[in-house]
């Protein structure tokens, strides 16, 4: 007759006697009820404590939160922003007769964005340019309030925009104004961002380059912004629903006409605004990228301030004195604004976030509570298994 094994009791008993775990030898190991009661009531409770604590952790680690660090280093080579300038009069006066002809408007600003000029060079029309050092700039700017349209011009003045030399510049709507008759002086400090994208679902953008479908590809040296991506995104959704765009828009198509085409872009136009179009979820902020901070101060300009001598100093471009015309007024400080712009220190602030709590984390704080309530640690663990 073959031997039985021990009893199921016998091996509880037995593991009681040798396990790690505290608490358990204790219940085993009271000869008295009452203490057999209260250690199981304490293991018990402690067990419940360990459940709560991991679920919480479970929770946090799944939520997947982030730090912010700030970091600031100094950097001798910087790189000078690229700055965009535009005259808030969008058309000039003596070209509104041209308008009704089907013939295109262009400022010659406009033909200076397009060309292919290399990142050191320049050409200012209608102002000069002072280069001191490599670190700031001078500029002296004729606005020409006589050519104001009214009344679709009713500021007066510049719009400027310091941004990424290798993004699209958009002065109208992440610029700053300048009146006339002021100089302005613009501290700029360079800001780094790095952000992560902790459950790899596209939160944030980490491509360099532009995809194909944004109305900017074509520009090969251009890189991903949030505000080129939704206007890019707005341009698409007008050419997709009313088979034209926006003359600011330069895509497949053309400009939109008709009165029906112009109420087809309005409604569109409500729709981007309400965000039923889709671009904010389209758009992610860059997961890396640089922007410029600014402080601005102004001072009234210099009532010695000689028109003759800028119009001898831009006598070299035949285009800039055309533009400077021979009137009496040219002295008159609301035609003439001066902006300085120059790094305010040469050091560079990142903000970089990263992930606060990280699986091995997560996997120290499920010990520690194991180990802080029921005395369980892996060695524990493997001697349920024997």
């Amino acid at each position: 007759m073959s031997r039985s094994g021990p009893s199921v009791r016998a091996l509880l008993r037995d593991f009681s006697d040798r396990t790690s775990c505290h608490g358990i030898g204790q219940i085993n190991g009271s000869h008295s009820p009452t203490w057999r009661i209260f250690w199981l009531l304490t293991f018990l409770a402690g067990l419940g404590m360990v459940l709560f604590q991991c679920i919480t952790l479970l929770g946090i680690y799944l939520d997947k939160p982030t730090a912010t660090s700030v970091d600031v280093t100094y950097d001798e080579v910087t790189n000078f922003p690229a700055v965009t300038i535009c005259n808030l009069n969008m058309i000039k006066k003596k070209n509104l007769a041209n308008f009704t002809q089907s013939k295109k408007i262009f400022d010659d600003f406009e033909a200076f964005v397009s060309s292919n000029s290399s990142m050191d060079s320049s050409a200012f029309l209608g102002s000069k340019m002072e280069t001191v050092l490599k670190d700031r700039l001078t500029l002296d700017l004729f606005i020409d309030q006589e050519q104001y349209l009214i009344p679709l011009s009713q500021e007066a003045g510049v719009k400027v925009l310091l941004s990424d030399q290798r993004n699209v510049p958009f002065p109208f709507t992440d610029g700053f104004s300048v009146q006339p008759g002021v100089s302005a002086s613009v501290g700029i400090r360079k800001l780094v961002i790095n952000r992560i994208d902790p459950f790899n679902n596209g939160s944030c953008y980490s491509g360099d380059g532009l995809e194909k479908e944004n109305i900017y590809s074509k520009y090969k040296s251009l890189k991903y912004s949030v505000q080129g991506c939704m206007s890019s995104c707005l341009a698409n959704s007008e050419f997709s629903i009313c088979n034209c765009t926006e003359g600011k828009f330069r895509v497949k198509g053309r400009p939109c006409m008709s009165e029906s085409e112009v109420k087809c872009l309005n409604t569109v136009n409500k729709m981007y605004e309400k965000g039923t179009l889709g671009c904010t979820r389209k758009c992610p902020q860059p997961c890396s990228h640089f922007s410029f901070r600014r402080t601005i101060s102004q001072s009234q300009w210099s009532e010695s301030y000689e028109v003759k001598e800028r119009r001898v100093e831009a006598e070299g471009d035949s285009r800039s004195s055309a533009l400077i015309p021979c009137r009496s007024d040219l002295n008159d400080k609301q035609n003439f604004l001066r902006v300085k712009l120059f790094y305010e220190e040469l050091n560079t602030e990142a903000i970089t976030y990263s992930r606060s709590y990280t699986t091995e984390s997560f996997l120290g704080d499920v010990g520690g509570q194991l180990g802080l309530w029921i005395g369980v640690s892996v060695i524990t663990c493997a001697e349920f298994f024997k």
